[in-house]
């Protein structure tokens, strides 16, 4: 691995801004310099504290090596690992062509044109995808919403049953979306969504429905209802969460019956084009690789791929 992505202590002196800017350089420097996002996760992890993936342990020690990786060994349950494991990139045996599957999923290619460019099955291509998305997924959702905001409830037809989702937009391009069942979503849920994300001077613009209209009642106690479609005083609308669920349904046809098991990952994805990426596929190769980089995939699908003797 070239000394760019093995040195740590350059990688941790990076201001704020420069962190940006490496991020944003990181598809680029990768092909320039034939790394891989399995490189680009060994920085990270040497970056931070190593938990284990089975149990979240920090009682690590270092148990020798296998193959030339690192292997660690956790105190607390006796499990060994490598760096990879409970990451995205664990047991990949194309790493290189990882990077390049990135960059088709940005640009919304099917996993047919995804396997096919990058020379990979259509099965791994699925897994790879879901992969990411897990990852994806398991990070938590710290957005915060000020000032005015509007809220929807998107129901889809997926996969041979309704998806209900919580759709909230804000005025400065924020957006969240919450898979929450296949049933209708009642008002005490969607307070409880909403309340550690609002402040108290927050506005919350709702449709004229019982359940929107009785969240007055718990916590969100600013609500301005909206009958009709109507702009109220000109600046109280649905407009900007209608326009919202219209680009969230655009791609999510995009993939057909996509598993409940799978739904939050995809609104994951939505969000974070919205909320993060930049709209320029360079970048946000190295933005997408970076957060998924920093997340461990929720242990049901690493003890799947851990148990799955053939690398994908």
């Amino acid at each position: 691995m070239p000394d760019l992505f093995n040195n740590v202590k350059y990688y941790n002196s990076l201001s704020g801004e420069g962190r940006r800017e490496f991020i944003d350089k990181l598809y680029q420097m990768l092909l320039a310099d034939g790394s891989n996002p399995v490189d680009y996760q060994k920085l990270k992890q040497q970056s931070r504290i190593t938990l284990c993936p089975r149990c979240g342990s920090e009682n690590i020690i270092k148990a020798g090596t296998r193959k030339g990786r690192q292997i660690y060994r956790c105190k607390s349950c006796k499990h060994q690992f490598s760096f990879t494991a409970g990451t995205f990139v664990y047991k990949l045996r194309k790493p290189s062509a990882m990077l390049d599957y990135i960059r088709c999923m940005l640009e919304g290619k099917s996993l047919r044109a995804c396997a096919e460019e990058v020379g990979i099955s259509l099965k791994t291509s699925f897994r790879w995808r879901h992969r990411i998305l897990s990852a994806l997924e398991s990070l938590d959702e710290d957005i915060k919403f000020s000032g005015i905001i509007e809220t929807e409830e998107l129901v889809l037809k997926q996969n041979k049953h309704n998806a209900h989702i919580l759709l909230v937009a804000d005025r400065e391009g924020n957006v969240y979306a919450k898979y929450m069942g296949d049933k209708a979503i009642t008002s005490v849920e969607i307070n409880n969504e909403l309340k550690n994300k609002i402040d108290s001077l927050t506005v919350c613009c709702v449709k004229d429905s019982k359940k929107f209209r009785d969240i007055r009642k718990y916590d969100i106690k600013k609500t301005i209802v909206i009958k009709n479609k109507k702009v109220k005083r000109d600046i109280y609308h649905l407009e900007i969460v209608k326009n919202e669920e219209d680009n969230l349904k655009k791609l999510l046809t995009q993939y057909r019956n996509i598993s409940p098991k799978y739904l939050q990952g995809y609104l994951k994805f939505y969000v974070l084009k919205n909320n993060y990426l930049s709209g320029n596929v360079d970048a946000d190769v190295g933005r997408l690789l970076n957060i998924a980089s920093s997340a461990f995939i929720p242990s049901k699908h690493y003890e799947k791929s851990k148990n799955n003797n053939k690398e994908e």
